[in-house]
């Protein structure tokens, strides 16, 4: 005979179980996308190279489909790196052709500058502020843009997106730390390039 009492709480011990082991995996790709990139901005001087570089280790690191970089260069904003990952190759090359004529000051990466702060989109089809809708139509459903500031000024803004509803706000603190460390040292190359420069 088995006791219907025992088998509920074995279930739900195992699902217990099976949270914290999602909880914990996210937080090692977190931690690796940390050490990523740490190591792409202490190896990389090119303000590009790192850009690219970091974007890759980040997308990677916390499992986003679409990531991109917009970042003040010659006092204009502009694309500065993409990563694309697992997704539609038609979907991909369309994302692609729209962002490089993005003007990220029209959209949410756009608040995310001007406030300094995260603005994160659970359901992008019904989210107002995504005006433009070149991440729904690249096939994003959930958006984080992340600003890039170094001494209280906007330098730039990562932009991270997944197909499935996700909640980037659950993920602030390290997004936050990321986007810290991708700031600094993006200030970095941007100051090696023009000491080389003059």
């Amino acid at each position: 005979m088995t006791n219907p009492e025992g088998c509920e709480d074995y279930r739900r011990r195992i699902e217990e179980l099976e949270r914290d082991k999602a909880f914990l995996e996210a937080q090692v790709r977190e931690l690796n996308a940390l050490q990523d990139l740490g190591r792409a901005v202490r190896q990389e001087d090119s303000v590009d190279g790192l850009a690219q570089k970091a974007v890759e280790a980040v997308a990677h690191g916390v499992d986003a489909q679409l990531a991109y970089l917009f970042l003040k260069r010659y006092g204009s904003m502009g694309l500065a790196a993409f990563s694309i990952r697992n997704m539609d190759q038609s979907l991909s090359e369309q994302a692609l052709d729209d962002l490089r004529n993005h003007d990220p000051f029209q959209c949410m990466c756009g608040q995310a500058i001007r406030q300094r702060q995260p603005v994160f989109s659970l359901d992008l089809e019904a989210d107002d502020r995504c005006v433009l809708g070149h991440c729904r139509r690249a096939g994003i459903g959930s958006l984080a843009a992340m600003p890039l500031v170094v001494g209280g000024r906007s330098t730039g803004v990562l932009v991270l997106g997944t197909a499935a509803p996700r909640d980037f706000s659950l993920e602030q603190s390290a997004l936050e730390s990321l986007a810290s460390l991708l700031a600094q040292g993006l200030e970095r190359a941007i100051l090696h390039e023009q000491l080389v420069l003059h």
